[in-house]
């Protein structure tokens, strides 16, 4: 990777510009559990409110993940099965379970050749997968939390 994480997420901050999207604290000394680097970007989507996605440095590449819902409180099958169905429909991100039980979506990039438009790819990605799917999913979920407006796509 000839640019560090912090490099590559900050010139594709810079470039995004507009977008509304906002880098957490200092991304140098934000590490995980297992002290790998990690750079998080908050970015609005409609229905949740906003997308955490966490980039964290792999030995030969770079995690992306983020958490969509925590475990699900009633239907958890369904929920798991509509995540493995939409998974046909994915790009550059796949929804998945947590060691948790939530329900996640989940990447990898290249480390080595990490450029910005990767990252604008694989947050495109994950922020369109969230807009399409987070209503159904709170619906099988979570339905207490049902709003009158939503509609459940199962396709």
């Amino acid at each position: 990777m000839s640019l560090s994480l912090p490099d590559v997420v900050r010139q594709w901050l810079a470039e995004g510009d507009g977008h509304g999207w906002e880098c957490v604290g200092h991304i140098e000394p934000l590490r995980d559990d297992r002290d790998r680097p990690v750079a998080l970007v908050h970015i609005p989507v409609a229905d949740k409110g906003r997308l955490t996605l966490w980039f964290t440095v792999d030995q030969r590449s770079v995690l992306v993940e983020s958490e969509v819902l925590p475990a699900p409180e009633s239907n958890e099958l369904a929920a798991y099965e509509f995540m493995m169905t939409k998974n046909r429909e994915l790009f550059d991100v796949h929804f998945a379970r947590g060691r948790d039980g939530g329900l996640y979506l989940v990447g990898r990039l290249d480390r080595e050749s990490l450029t910005a438009d990767d990252l604008d790819r694989v947050t495109g990605a994950s922020v369109r997968a969230v807009e399409e799917n987070y209503a159904s999913l709170v619906d099988l979920a979570f339905p207490q939390w049902r709003r009158p407006s939503r509609r459940r796509d199962a396709n």
